[in-house]
């Protein structure tokens, strides 16, 4: 990994000491986000006082971007790469590891193989590496790039991708793409972009297809349509339902298609900032080992702020679908939403908020599962209905410090599904209250590129983390309680971009 390193800063400074006057110069611009945070939280996992967990932790988080540009008249060539050096599983979400680069020989034990310590945690990986060819007719690229569609309610991520787009005049763009959210060549869990349950088979891949309409009628508003069609065949992301029920006899013998449309629309017109959007999926698990699982699910997002003098008023309005006991029970029906981990909304809600993946700060609205294009834990869930007000107040006189408070009622759009009693097929409804969350925020800028952030949240937890007593003992997933304590969020942040 040093070598590596070594190499990357060789060329940027090869390419720095260019002349300019050479014919086959390379425009290079460089930039990077430098962040150290620190953290204190307790009951995220279970809104139970009685568990212990509570802790204290730092993380530390370097990208570097850079962006080579070539060519003469109205074709050019863009070659981007994104250097992401973070911790483990590139989320940022532990202290950089005892060893610098990796494990320190080949003995050395990976992280998250069961064992607590002797491991590293650093991860050196590359976030994007992609090139882009620009003409007047079409734009193409192809590589891992960040691929963000519509508000990104649904795919905000790094991808294996190909990428055209075509401008069809009137301020319209038509996108055609390929995301490759998983590809693999060797073995099971080999050659994913993300991470998916541990089920996929050898030369399994996963694709989502998309057309893209892209329309501006106005210089600050654009308005999205797409489809696309999610194809898993191997079952990468696709689980049972119900997890007493028998698995699938054979991977390779159950795919998962589903059909996923959409309207995102976005405007600004001083002082006012309002955005949309609306998915609907629909799908099917095929194949002679499938029960007939029916992949379904919607979001609705709107919201809106505006500028009152130096005060800044926002609400924002989520409609996430679920699943409930009956979905459970019966294995028939799969809620994929899957509300992307990169869109934000609070510190605490849906208790990933704190860990904050990478490359973009956010949470993910649900509870429990996998991911459909996403991080970890975002599947579906019980779905969220969420309302969120927030003000930020930037005082005339202390231009440098910003304000923020934000409340967010949550519930879930579905009531929880409880197991009944341990190893159980049967599931009964549990609450839908999630709970009442305040956020506080300090920033204050340093210099124009550092900045300084102190933020504090507290959820006040509702029955949807309680259970009846018979079944907060011995069942997994379910509940640990009877009456939910609230939950604590302390953030502090020292940030350098350049």
């Amino acid at each position: 990994m040093r070598k590596l390193l070594l190499f990357l800063f060789m060329v940027v400074s090869i390419l720095a000491c260019l002349p300019a006057a050479l014919s086959w110069a390379v425009e290079l611009n460089m930039n990077g986000d430098f962040r150290v945070r620190g953290f204190y939280n307790n009951n995220l996992t279970d809104a139970n006082n009685q568990t212990r967990d509570h802790n204290a932790y730092n993380t530390e988080r370097f990208i570097l971007n850079l962006e080579a540009k070539s060519g003469q008249g109205p074709i050019n060539v863009q070659g981007v790469l994104t250097t992401d050096f973070t911790s483990f599983n590139g989320t940022g979400n532990s202290r950089l590891g005892q060893f610098p680069f990796g494990p320190a020989s080949s003995t050395a034990t990976l992280c998250g193989s069961g064992t607590a310590t002797g491991c590293s945690q650093n991860t050196f990986s590359l976030l994007q590496a992609y090139l882009k060819v620009n003409t007047p007719y079409a734009n193409f690229a192809v590589g891992r790039q960040v691929f963000k569609l519509g508000m990104g309610l649904l795919v905000a991520d790094a991808v294996d991708a190909f990428v055209l787009d075509i401008p069809i005049g009137g301020g319209a763009k038509l996108t055609l793409g390929d995301l490759i959210i998983f590809n693999s060549t060797r073995a099971a869990t080999n050659g994913g972009v993300f991470v998916g349950n541990g089920n996929g088979i050898t030369g399994a891949n996963t694709d989502l297809y998309l057309v893209n309409l892209n329309w501006k009628p106005a210089k600050e508003t654009k308005v999205d349509i797409f489809a696309s069609l999610y194809t898993d065949r191997g079952t990468n992301f696709i689980t049972d339902v119900n997890p007493v029920l028998a698995r699938f006899s054979s991977q390779s013998f159950a795919n998962a298609t589903a059909g996923i449309y959409g309207i995102a629309a976005e405007t600004k017109q001083a002082p006012f900032h309002g955005i949309f959007e609306a998915d609907l999926i629909r799908g099917v698990v095929t194949g002679p080992f499938s029960r007939g699982e029916l992949l379904q699910g919607h979001n609705i997002l709107a919201g809106a702020d505006v500028d009152v003098g130096s005060t800044n008023f926002g609400l924002t309005l989520v409609y996430s679908s679920g699943q409930d006991a009956g979905d459970e029970t019966s294995g028939k029906r799969a809620n994929i939403n899957g509300i992307n981990g990169d869109f934000p909304l609070g510190i605490i809600t849906t208790n990933v908020g704190a860990r904050s993946p990478a490359p973009v700060d956010g949470t993910c609205p649900s509870f429990t599962g996998g991911g459909l294009g996403g991080r970890p834990g975002c599947f579906g869930g019980s779905g969220l209905a969420t309302a969120k007000f927030a003000a930020s107040y930037t005082p005339p006189t202390l231009p440098k410090v910003n304000l923020e408070f934000d409340i967010l009622y949550d519930r879930a759009s579905r009531q929880r599904p409880i197991q009944s009693a341990a190893g159980s097929s049967v599931f009964i409804k549990g609450g839908d209250y999630i709970g009442t969350e305040l956020d506080f925020f300090l920033r204050y800028a340093i210099t124009k590129e550092m900045s300084f952030t102190a933020g504090w949240g507290i959820l006040f937890a509702g029955n949807y983390f309680e259970a009846p007593s018979a079944a907060t003992v011995a069942v997994g997933g379910n509940p640990t309680t009877q009456h939910a304590d609230s939950m604590n969020v302390g953030v502090l942040e020292l940030r350098y971009q350049f």
